[in-house]
């Protein structure tokens, strides 16, 4: 399941799902505690980082950003 950190509070992770509701997961299911807006890959125990889709999305994100600064 792909999943984007949204925020960490506490020992929580705050994640959104593909169809936009919200999952909590314990910061032990990290290897290193993630950052907001990491892609994460989650397979029911572990959540591995997605390097490529974060990218991906980044620069969706800024293209959208950019967009909007030239109007």
């Amino acid at each position: 399941m792909r999943l984007i950190v949204d925020r960490t509070e506490g020992n929580r992770v705050i994640c959104e799902q593909e169809d936009g509701t919200n999952i909590e997961l314990s910061v032990t299911c990290f290897k290193t505690r993630p950052q907001d807006g990491t892609v994460v890959v989650w397979d029911g125990i572990l959540a591995l980082p997605d390097p490529a889709a974060t990218a991906a999305r980044k620069q969706k994100l800024q293209s959208r950003f950019d967009r909007l600064k030239k109007r």
